[in-house]
């Protein structure tokens, strides 16, 4: 079931997507360098929540009966979703996506960023730069009146005119009290199908892509999925709202 969220809940939504944005935009960014672990850097992300009054929603969060261990998914070069933190160490030319989930005040935002630790390949830069373009692309779809699916074919469109691939195992979804709620966002499709968009929609947009694979597998861990071939992949998340005003971006610093 869809749930339109009040201006209240949006409010409420709009304070906690601050201290998240804040998270990604500044405290994770210190981080992003070469010989520190993924541990290391869940270690701060768990710290912030709890000190900005929310919850890391991640941790404990379960899947086929399996609880997830951390505060936070950080995965690194092929793997694209899920990739639990541990003792391994960033290298110069990796890509490393950090992905994020809270909840603040009973509500819940989610966000995602892939960064590049020193200088990267032209290919790892322009799927940083595509994934995060391919985003803005849907978010222009996330329009009162328009369908869901006008998004999900904006993201897959831009993304292949850029010699990318969509990654279809994983999409977008609906948000709020629950982390998961209401509807799929798919990263492809035709236009003009699915859901009209209306007005206290909340969703958490997020194309994945990558630069050979449409398709994943997951790892011995039970976690990670990676690219089939290998290859490199990127991630972009945030949290959105339809307004009539427009779409607004929730999970940003405001200053």
């Amino acid at each position: 079931m869809i749930y339109l969220k009040s201006p209240e809940e949006i409010a409420i939504m709009r304070e906690g997507g601050a201290i998240l944005g804040g998270l990604l935009d500044n405290v994770i960014l210190c981080k992003i360098l070469e010989g520190v672990s993924t541990i290391e850097i869940d270690k701060v992300i768990e710290t912030y929540i709890l000190e900005n009054n929310a919850v890391p929603i991640l941790k404990g969060y379960v899947v086929d009966g399996k609880a997830f261990s951390h505060s936070s998914c950080i995965s690194v070069n092929d793997e694209v979703v899920h990739a639990p933190p541990s003792n391994r160490t960033l290298k110069l030319g990796d890509i490393v996506t950090v992905d994020v989930s809270i909840r603040y005040k009973g509500y819940c935002l989610d966000a995602a960023r892939t960064f590049p630790v020193g200088r990267v390949s032209d290919v790892a830069m322009s799927l940083i730069t595509t994934a995060k373009d391919s985003f803005f692309k849907g978010l222009e779809n996330f329009v009162v009146g328009k369908r869901v699916g006008d998004i999900s074919n904006s993201i897959q469109t831009f993304v292949e005119s850029k010699g990318h691939y969509v990654i279809k195992d994983f999409c977008g979804h609906g948000i709020g009290k629950n982390l998961h709620e209401g509807l799929q966002v798919m990263n492809f499709g035709e236009p003009g199908l699915g859901p009209v968009i209306e007005e206290g929609l909340t969703i958490a947009l997020e194309p994945m892509i990558s630069e050979r694979d449409e398709w994943t597998f997951i790892k011995s861990d039970g976690w990670t999925a990676v690219t089939r071939s290998g290859s490199l992949s990127s991630h972009y998340e945030d949290t959105v709202v339809a307004l009539n005003s427009g779409p607004e971006i929730l999970t940003k610093r405001f200053d």
